[in-house]
């Protein structure tokens, strides 16, 4: 049995897939403070819980009206 191995950060690009949004709109979310994000060297990393806490914190779909 293989062990699955869970990223604990992805990038921009990895992040946008995980959420179902697109990559301008990872990079509007991170610039305006909703998403934090660190940097290695060039590239943006999400932690994976940070993306998590950000679609928890999206209203309910009924919620909205």
């Amino acid at each position: 049995m293989l062990d699955v191995v869970k990223p604990a950060a992805r990038s921009v690009q990895g992040t946008a897939i995980y959420l179902g949004i697109g990559v301008s709109t990872v990079y509007k979310l991170v610039d305006l403070g909703k998403i934090p994000a660190r940097r290695e060297g060039r590239k943006l990393l999400i932690l994976v819980s940070d993306a998590d806490a950000y679609l928890e914190s999206l209203p309910n779909y009924r919620e909205v009206a």
